[in-house]
């Protein structure tokens, strides 16, 4: 015998079948049916990734053994291709960095001395572009807000004759941290010689 469904709102209360709408329990079955499909391929991406790493793993020890070579070396990073060729596997175990608190203190610097040398000296289009530069090294980008990490390195390469610069860019060295590492795996397809690899695509968004 088929057990009946039963229907809770938001807020916890069950609601009678018979109150609900045809149309609530349409999507109500959709959303269900979605995230049951969903849910199954979490745990089939969670085993691919725990073979995956364990493949990896065998073929460091087989290297390592047979040849005395460690894959990876220092920067964690190597490929792999098939007997054939056209199977490609990549591994990159990436640096996670962020700058510290002290950033702010970076950004406030950086202006200051602008704003030191504008006052001081007749403007002129270096100050703009220095103006310009900061702006752009400490806006938030995309979605998520975050600064450009690399903006903010190239004030280093910039050589301003002032000494609230020359310390936000020796605060800039010290706040650049690893706090981390992020292991990634790509495959690709090439299918001749000539042919440019096609990576095999996991994210759902872009198959």
């Amino acid at each position: 015998m088929k057990k009946p469904v039963k229907y809770v709102n938001p807020l916890g209360n069950e609601v009678p079948p018979e109150s609900v709408s045809a149309y609530d329990k349409s999507r109500d079955r959709i959303v269900r049916r979605i995230h049951a499909i969903w849910t199954k391929a979490h745990a089939q991406l969670r085993t691919a990734k725990v073979q995956t790493d364990a493949n990896l793993d065998l073929i460091r020890k087989l290297a390592a053994k047979q040849s005395g070579v460690k894959l990876g070396g220092a920067k964690g990073y190597f490929q792999l291709r098939s007997f054939d060729g056209k199977i490609i596997v990549r591994f990159e175990n990436v640096a996670v960095q962020e700058f510290d608190e002290r950033l702010e203190l970076v950004q406030r610097l950086i202006n200051e001395a602008i704003n030191d040398i504008s006052e001081t000296q007749v403007p002129d289009e270096r100050i703009e572009n220095l103006r310009m530069i900061a702006l752009a090294a400490f806006r938030p980008r995309g979605r998520e807000g975050k600064i450009d990490r690399q903006r903010v390195r190239d004030l280093l390469n910039i050589k301003v004759d002032h000494a609230k610069w020359r310390q936000a860019q020796d605060i800039i060295r010290e706040c650049d941290r690893t706090i981390g590492h992020r292991a990634y795996v790509r495959v690709a397809v090439q299918a001749g010689a000539k042919s440019k690899p096609e990576p095999i695509i996991l994210d759902i968004c872009k198959v």
